[in-house]
């Protein structure tokens, strides 16, 4: 926005002081304000971030979300990637912080569940005074909605929701975080703009602060309109990378914003460019949220794991399905998780698979010492998993290490399931032509007693409730 009372950089001073120390009207006496420290300005066209660079500040070392960052104390206001004021417990320690949910994993999205929208639903409020494009926020919102879990529904009462409300910059939290959090709309009218807003409120991050970033993109600090800016681009060493860099991605910024003026053209220059030395366009210019953007989605909201035709899929509760990759033929039958892993064994080996991307590792050194195994269940609250194989239970630490848990004599497992410190087991004795019997096992002692007087000759599956 322009105005000719005002020289630029005094306007841009005056913008930035308002957003800053404003105070906004309660949509409801029962909603909390927006919390201040995730506020999220993302165009660099109105003038916002040239301001902010200009302001005095003191380069710091402290954490946010659980990582390592730099911010600026702007005597004695700390300010994160242009805009997001941090409260103390951002800046806590990082020991205290390292075992924080909400800490990104590796890419373009939160990893902890705390910042999820409870089964996917947002409810929303578009401010009746701000004047806003209606249409404009529903479509958007309706991008979101084709091919993701994700549904908005308008507010009745819900403590969490998010509210559309016309500001002089375009701003959202990352993921829900709790009570009223506002999504702060300039350009209202523009499509791709209120998408990539709305792409952060569900819990997405930039795609150009991606671990792999650097792989397909060179960044020219040289050309930001101030030095400062730089860790507004920080690759983030903790973050959740789905599928490989995504030049489509409505998350994504433009080559040339940010960028200085070339005196002699008039025009931007770049910030960010293809290894091949060709520029792309941003979220402005985009119309719906990328295959990429939808799949990284569905993987945050999925809760439902299986292996089907060698490869392991995340489902939503609606059936949405998202490939995190191939190799799990002759994968053991039962999957163990933990809110951010699956657990399975494969190969005779034991596996540790990132449910948000599919990347894996193996755990322990062992070597095809779990061939034959039924499955792997668990973790129980000190983080054991448990499994059966060859003749025994056993118990398995978070680095692989497994020891016996009892004397042995379970070959002939079917079926194991852990719940509140016991093992549920369907054993059959593979020496008699006998029905399976249901145990209870102490996961403590290896002691166990047989369930009832039922046998389980026609026995498919198993769980159990907690």
């Amino acid at each position: 926005m322009k105005t000719k009372q005002l020289p630029l950089w005094a306007m841009g001073l005056f913008v930035t002081a308002s957003v800053l120390i404003a105070c906004e009207k309660d949509l409801d006496k029962t909603i909390p304000g927006p919390p201040t420290a995730t506020a999220r300005p993302d165009s660099g066209s109105d003038g916002l971030f040239d301001a902010v660079a200009r302001m005095k500040g003191i380069a710091k070392k402290g954490t946010f979300q659980g990582r390592s960052i730099t911010y600026m104390d702007y005597n004695g206001l700390p300010i994160y990637q242009g805009d997001i004021m941090l409260s103390k417990e951002d800046l806590a320690p990082l020991e205290t912080n390292q075992n924080n949910p909400n800490a990104r994993v590796k890419g373009a999205g939160f990893a902890g569940d705390a910042r999820r929208w409870k089964n996917g639903v947002i409810p929303y409020v578009i401010d009746p005074e701000s004047n806003l494009d209606k249409v404009t926020i529903e479509t958007a919102m309706e991008r979101w909605e084709a091919k993701t879990p994700i549904r908005f529904v308008p507010r009745t009462n819900e403590f969490d929701c998010i509210r559309f409300v016309k500001k002089t910059h375009n701003s959202s939290s990352v993921g829900r975080v709790g009570g009223q959090q506002d999504i702060n709309l300039l350009n209202d009218k523009n499509l791709g703009v209120v998408v990539h807003e709305i792409g952060h409120a569900i819990g997405l991050e930039h795609e150009h602060t991606r671990q792999d970033r650097d792989n397909f993109v060179t960044f020219y600090k040289e050309n930001l309109i101030d030095s400062k800016l730089a860790e507004q681009f920080d690759i983030e060493s903790t973050t959740f990378d789905h599928g490989t860099f995504d030049f489509n991605s409505v998350m994504l910024y433009s080559s040339t914003d940010f960028g200085k003026i070339n005196p002699q053209t008039g025009e931007k220059l770049a910030v960010l460019r293809k290894k091949d030395g060709s520029t792309f366009e941003g979220h402005t210019n985009r119309q719906h949220p990328s295959f990429g953007d939808e799949e990284t989605v569905r993987a945050m909201y999925s809760y439902i794991y299986l292996v089907r035709k060698n490869v392991l899929h995340a489902l939503t509760t609606e059936g949405l399905e998202t490939n995190l990759g191939s190799g799990w033929q002759g994968a053991a039958q039962t999957l163990a998780e933990d809110g951010r892993y699956i657990w399975g064994i494969q190969g005779g080996r034991l596996w540790k698979t990132d449910r948000l991307n599919g990347h894996y590792q193996q755990v322990g050194n062992g070597s095809g010492n779990w061939v034959g195994a039924v499955g792997v269940t668990g973790k129980d609250p000190q983080g054991n998993l448990y499994a059966q194989q060859g003749d025994h239970l056993w118990k398995i630490d978070k680095y692989g290490v497994h020891r016996a848990l009892g004397s042995g004599g379970w070959k002939g497992t079917k079926a194991l399931y852990y719940l509140n410190g016991a093992l549920y087991v369907i054993w059959q004795n593979p020496n008699l032509n006998t029905p399976p019997i249901l145990y209870k096992v102490n996961t403590t002692t290896g002691a166990y007693s047989r369930l009832g007087t039922a046998t389980y000759s026609s026995f498919q599956a198993m769980t159990a409730l907690s």
